[in-house]
């Protein structure tokens, strides 16, 4: 029997890289204490949905980056057109990682610098 990958929070089946168990757990014990400090809550819960949505997010555009290169070889070429308006790269400019995306990472040991 596999692993459960579903996320608790945004119900989105993850990668089996991600570490949905201990993300999961995370979620449960923080929103058990929603109520005592709702100002948390309120910056919390959107940023940890956002941490799904993006893995997942990124992990979908690597493999469709990794399509566009198999299709259409490494080099710019005449494919540099088609890479360059691909969503992946699109997705990787308007998203740039800041520090603490960088840190939770290190923190969780997810890989977070192989695409």
């Amino acid at each position: 029997m596999s692993a459960v990958r579903i996320v608790n929070t945004v119900g989105l089946e993850m990668p089996p890289d991600f570490p949905t168990g201990l993300y999961n757990s995370i979620h449960t014990r923080i929103h058990a204490a929603r109520g005592q400090r709702r100002a948390f809550w309120r910056n919390y819960a959107p940023s940890w949905n956002a941490v799904a949505y993006r893995y997942r997010a990124c992990a979908d555009l690597a493999d469709e980056f990794i399509h566009s290169v198999k299709q259409h070889g490494d080099g710019p070429g005449a494919t540099g057109e088609v890479l360059a308006g691909s969503r992946a790269l699109r997705f990787l400019r308007e998203q740039p990682i800041d520090t603490r995306g960088t840190v939770l990472c290190a923190v969780l040991d997810w890989p977070h610098a192989t695409l």
